[in-house]
This record gives C-alpha cells, structure tokens and sequence, in this order.
C-alpha cells in the first residue's frame, strides 16, 4: 500500500525561511521606494493640467472677445486685439496679463498674451488675421526644493470674417 505523503520528504528549514523572508522584504521596499516618484509624477500631472486648462480658457475669452461688438467694459472685436489695443486693458481686457495671485482660485500660475498680426496681411487695424499665443506659467509643488518656472502655451490663428 501506497502512502499519500512520501515520509522522506523533509519540509522547510529555518534558514530557508529566513531567505525568503528576506527576499520578500527586500521586493517591499523597492516598490515603497517608487511611490513617492509615482506621487510627484501624479502632481506634476495634475499642475500641468490645470496650466492647459488655464491656457484654454484664456484662449476661448480672447475668441470670444474678438467675436464681439461690446463697448463695455471696454470697446472689443477683432481690431483691439493688437499690442495696444483695449483687449490689453488691464483689468477689463481679456488679453490683459495675469500674475500670480491675480487669477480667481489659482493663485499658484500666471498667464502672459502675446500677439502678432500675420505678416502677409495689411498692418494693423486692417490686418485680417492675427497669431494669438497664450502662455501659463507656475512654480512646481513639492520636494520643498526651489524648481524653475514650469509653463504650458498655446497658440492659434484668428481671421476677421469677411
């Protein structure tokens, strides 16, 4: 008759065990180590997206502005949109520069506007298309380390309708 369990099978030693056990150990820590990268790469994420967001709203009221007719609170449309004119208007113009603080519920980033009317185009104020670049600046979180300015821009074209 058969056995069901081989009796010369010995089962593990202690110093086996401890091995493993350290080896286990060891395969922990290294994947504890990764979370704090992993963390600031969330952060880094999270910061970079919220400048993209920024950059997109600003983009979307200078659109918005350039589409406009409105006197108030400054005269808008298409042909203020240009260095000096009234969509630079600090406070009022939607392409007006906002530093840290400035904008509501953000103080960590700042935006920047700049323009340039195209080149092939008649010079400004009949000029029919003007580039319109937004950029979002900010200062990373984290590592309580002082890091470079960080920023995201975006750019686009916009045609007067004819």
């Amino acid at each position: 008759m058969t056995h069901p369990f081989p009796r010369d099978q010995a089962g593990m030693t202690l110093a086996e065990i401890l091995v493993a056990t350290v080896i286990i150990a060891m395969g922990l820590m290294a994947l504890l180590a990764a979370v704090p990268a992993g963390i600031g790469g969330m952060e880094t994420g999270r910061q970079e997206s919220t400048a993209t967001y920024l950059a997109q709203d600003k983009m979307e009221r200078i659109k918005s502005w350039s589409l406009s007719t409105s006197p108030i609170p400054v005269q808008q449309g298409f042909g203020t949109i240009l260095p000096a004119g009234t969509c630079f208007a600090a406070g009022t113009g939607a392409c007006a520069t906002e530093n840290y603080g400035t904008i509501a519920g953000y103080p960590g980033y700042r935006r920047v506007v700049t323009v340039l009317a195209d080149p092939d185009t008649p010079a400004p104020p009949n000029h029919t298309r003007t580039r319109v670049t937004v950029q979002v600046f900010y200062t990373p979180e984290g590592d309580n380390v002082q890091t470079a300015e960080r920023g995201v821009s975006m750019s686009t074209v916009l045609a007067l309708r004819g």
